[in-house]
């Protein structure tokens, strides 16, 4: 009997073919993986976009419908020549508005995570005034900056008018 006329597949010929299937497969699994960790990662970043977005939507309304509250830097002697940490304003009723960061965390939704970004509506220091938290439970907000234009109020007329011809801007950055 001769094995030269029989058809089939050696033992090498099996061993290549399977060790060639599983280094391709093993190329197609941590491609596969690599696909879910990034697109994992995406999901993660809309989330944090979305709720910066939310944050900042937010504060964006308090300040329409507000005022900047010139006296109270004026008072606590904070020059508005360059950025600030707390946003002070005056609501429609003259009702005082403090958006800052809390760094302490009592205020956070999720204790775990802070410094939290913070609202305020009573008179008086940001520390001992009620607050509540405008950030999420899921993002870290590591410093806020409010950039307020012009530095002195534009609604104050100073000697036969007024001293500017703008209207107030607020540039917030959050980090």
């Amino acid at each position: 009997m001769s094995f030269r006329n029989k058809k089939g597949f050696t033992l090498i010929e099996m061993v290549v073919s399977i060790a060639v299937f599983s280094i391709a497969m093993s190329l197609i699994v941590e491609l596969f993986m690599m696909s879910s960790r990034t697109n994992s990662k995406m999901v993660e970043m809309g989330r944090a976009q979305g709720d910066s977005r939310l944050i900042l939507n937010s504060i964006a309304e308090r300040i329409r419908v507000s005022s900047i509250d010139y006296d109270f830097y004026k008072n606590e002697n904070i020059s508005l020549a360059s950025s600030v940490s707390v946003l002070a304003l005056r609501g429609q009723g003259g009702e005082p508005i403090k958006i800052a960061l809390d760094e302490s965390g009592d205020s956070c939704v999720n204790p775990l995570i802070r410094p939290c970004l913070v609202i305020c509506f009573d008179e008086g220091t940001l520390s001992d005034c009620q607050r509540a938290s405008i950030s999420s439970k899921d993002v870290v907000i590591q410093d806020v900056d409010f950039y307020i234009r012009p530095s002195r109020d534009p609604f104050v007329p100073e000697g036969e008018g007024y001293p500017f011809n703008i209207q107030p801007n607020v540039t917030i950055s959050l980090i």
